[in-house]
Parts: C-alpha cells; structure tokens; sequence
C-alpha cells in the first residue's frame, strides 16, 4: 500500500505534504510560497525534458502564487461537494492558465491541477498516469479524463459512493497515524488512481 512508503525518509510524496501544509498556515507568505510550490513541480516531473518552466526562472510561479493566496484559498483547502464550489475551482483555474499563458508556459491541464493540487488539494493532478488509471477502472462509467466542472463532480460522487467512502476514508485514517497529515479527498482520489495507471505503465515495461 502507498502508505507504507510515507515512513521513508525523503520519500517523493513528502514534498506534496511539505507544499500542502506550508499553504495551509494561518499567513503562508508569497517568497516562500513559490519556493515550495517549485520544489513540489519540480519533484512532481513538471521540470523534466522539454518543459518550457525548466527554461523559466522559479520567479515565474510567484505570480500563481499570489493569485493563489488572494483567492479565498482557505475556502478552496475545505472544499466540500457543491457545484457553487466547483465553478470557484474552474474560476481559479483559468485565473492560472491566463497567468501562465501569459508568461510564455503552455497551460496544460497537467501544469494547473499539479499546481491545484500542490497549493490547496482541491482537484487531483490530470498527468498521464492518473488520466490511464481512470480509463482502466472506470471502463463502464467513462468519468471524464480533462480536468472540467463535469469530472471534478464525478470523482466527488466517485469518493462518496458508499463502498467507497468507508475505504478512503480508512486509508486517510492511516495516513494521518503516520504523517499527522490529513490527507483531503481530491488527494486520496489522486492517489489512487494514479497508482493503478501507474503499475498499468509497469506491466505494459515488463511484457
């Protein structure tokens, strides 16, 4: 399980619990906001081969990170299931996108939700992984693979399906006795879904 991989010692996925909790602080402040979220993409493969941010001073995500901290970001960290909260997730996102596009840094659906997910845990990060684990599990109830208003409330009902939920919310139990992290949905939702796309990545190597 992935859990039992939280007590290694600079383990990949403490840098999303680092980002996570730094933004979760009564005043995170912007100078070291935008060191972790860089540290968190950076970590996460948003940096690796042709990237246009690794061609980017860290700067660059300064300016997402104020965006981020001036938008009822503590709202967003406790969101709830609602269509109302959403549209605000959608809201923020093209807020980035404009942002990034802006600065030169193509705005791709794997880009905003990794920044999404890194700053306020509020949707999973749409990278090609997560998007295979979705296809191979959901054959039949086809949730939507782009990060929209449509899929964000799929993964919601998803979570909350009851023999789900009970699941999850054991996992986030577990992880808490650990980290002493609560883990939010969207992550947990993340989490597993890219763990099955990812062992898919692993037999397909292995055939």
């Amino acid at each position: 399980m992935f859990y039992k991989s939280l007590v290694i010692s600079n383990n990949r996925d403490l840098a999303w619990e680092r980002c996570y909790q730094y933004f979760g602080t009564d005043k995170p402040k912007v100078e070291l906001g935008y060191l972790h979220l860089t540290a968190f993409l950076a970590v996460f493969g948003m940096y690796r081969g042709s990237s246009k941010l690794s061609k980017k001073d860290y700067f660059v995500n300064r300016g997402a990170v104020e965006i981020i901290l001036n938008y009822n970001h503590k709202q967003l960290r406790e969101f709830s299931f609602d269509f109302g909260n959403i549209e605000k997730i959608m809201k923020l996102k093209r807020k980035l996108e404009k942002y990034y596009g802006g600065n030169g840094i193509s705005p791709t659906n794997t880009l905003i939700s990794k920044v999404m997910l890194g700053t306020l845990g509020c949707v999973p990060a749409y990278d090609t992984s997560f998007i295979q684990g979705l296809r191979k599990v959901e054959k039949d109830k086809k949730i939507f693979h782009t990060f929209n208003k449509k899929s964000i409330a799929q993964l919601y009902e998803f979570y909350n399906y009851k023999e789900h939920k009970d699941d999850f919310e054991k996992v986030k139990e577990k992880i808490k006795s650990i980290t002493q992290v609560e883990y939010p949905p969207m992550r947990l939702v993340d989490l597993y879904f890219w763990l099955i796309g990812n062992k898919k990545d692993e037999d397909k190597k292995k055939r």
